[in-house]
């Protein structure tokens, strides 16, 4: 079972609008933080990689969350939202290989995959015309299991949609799942409540 998002991004941003999308982004991270998601490096240990280049991060490996229920993927139903540390009310049905979720939560451990959003994509061989290109497009994605750090991830999403309008389409593998992401956008940066994912 996977949970994830998936972006086409233009290989470079430009400076100006990259930085917009840090700030706004810088803005959100305290927000997030009394929502319950705490963000780290892209190995769960250390702080997150925002600056004028890299927005990199993921959720906390040893995050100290009680365990509840063995290694499988989580199941995220249709209503799912919110950051939750787990009680009993967050349960949901067990199913053999995964288990149903009601809000993002983790099992002890709130990393899964990194979250890459570089003002420029690297490329494997700059000596490629078509790879190297400016203009060239790229498809990205991040698998977060619908863990915490989902929600920054979302909201990383949101903002870089605002300033690169129809040069990111933005996919994903839930829709009702992005209202809080949406909402508390809204709320600290005065935009998010209109952000619709990309139908191909």
């Amino acid at each position: 079972m996977k949970y994830s998002h998936y972006w086409v991004r233009p290989r470079v941003i430009e400076k100006d609008i990259y930085s917009f999308i840090v700030k706004d982004f810088k803005l959100m991270v305290p927000v997030l933080e009394k929502y319950g998601v705490v963000l780290a490096d892209v190995e769960g240990k250390w702080k997150p990689h925002i600056d004028e280049d890299y927005i990199q991060f993921n959720g906390v490996k040893d995050c100290g969350h009680r365990k509840i229920y063995n290694n499988v993927a989580q199941h995220v139903i249709d209503k799912a939202g919110g950051v939750f540390s787990y009680d009993s009310n967050n349960e949901g049905d067990k199913y053999f290989v995964s288990q149903a979720v009601n809000t993002r939560c983790c099992n002890g451990d709130c990393s899964f995959d990194s979250f890459y959003f570089d003002r420029v994509v690297e490329i494997s061989n700059p000596n490629d015309p078509e790879e190297s290109s400016n203009e060239a497009k790229y498809f990205k994605h991040c698998n977060t299991n619908f863990k915490p750090y989902d929600l920054s991830v979302c909201v990383v999403l949101i903002i870089a949609k605002k300033y690169l309008a129809n040069k990111l389409i933005v996919l994903s593998d839930g829709e009702k799942q992005w209202w809080d992401a949406k909402f508390i956008t809204e709320l600290t940066l005065g935009y998010g409540t209109s952000f619709s994912l990309d139908k191909i």
